[in-house]
């Protein structure tokens, strides 16, 4: 089940390789064995990291580094090597300042195990995101320019992503589903062939 999950996650198919990881993080919690649930910890944060979700993946990767210190366990250099361990962690932080990032990170890692499982099979999305300290208007102006590429829900999306606002944030402003939000996001960043939030925000600050 590892082989299979790590193998679907680093070619990038993250719908299959949801399922499998938490499939496979379930079985390990069942059997209490230690290096499972550490090795589906650090691909489902993997996937978070890639999918948008800075603080997710923070909280995962610093559950993964807990067991390292409770259970005396350690992901492979070959698996960090192969699944692009460090540009994901860069990707993510940069969606981030310090202190938010710092904070995540030391939630998941001060989590008891049981809780960190739990997190990790849950659909909770970042509702208790630490605040960035990135200034957020009342009301966003509109793009200056707006792009024939993105649907004026998009730029609109587009625009409060720039300014640092949560998933749940901009549903709240748009008064739409923290859904619709992901989706409009995952076309962003098709469209406009980026890997990242922060990609987005400095697209838009350029105009």
């Amino acid at each position: 089940m590892i082989q299979l999950s790590a193998i679907v996650v680093f070619r990038g198919d993250y719908e299959r390789a949801l399922p499998l990881a938490r499939e496979g993080l379930r079985l390990g919690w069942d059997s209490d064995y230690a290096v499972p649930i550490q090795a589906m910890l650090f691909l489902l944060a993997c996937v978070a990291a890639s999918q948008g979700q800075p603080v997710r993946a923070a909280r995962l990767w610093g559950a993964m580094e807990g067991m390292e210190e409770s259970h005396g366990v350690y992901v492979s250099p070959a698996a960090l090597t192969f699944s692009d361990y460090e540009g994901r962690l860069s990707t993510a932080r940069s969606q981030l300042d310090e202190e938010a990032w710092s904070a995540a990170w030391a939630q998941g890692k001060a989590m008891p195990l049981e809780r960190a499982v739990e997190y990790a099979l849950s659909e909770e999305e970042e509702e208790h995101e630490p605040p960035t300290l990135v200034p957020v208007p009342e009301q966003p102006p509109p793009l200056d320019k707006p792009t024939e590429r993105l649907t004026h829900r998009e730029q609109e999306v587009a625009l409060l992503v720039s300014q640092g606002l949560t998933n749940r944030q901009i549903a709240q402003e748009l008064s739409i589903s923290e859904r619709t939000v992901e989706n409009h996001i995952a076309k962003i960043l098709k469209k406009l062939r980026f890997s990242s939030r922060a990609r987005i925000a400095t697209w838009v600050a350029q105009r």
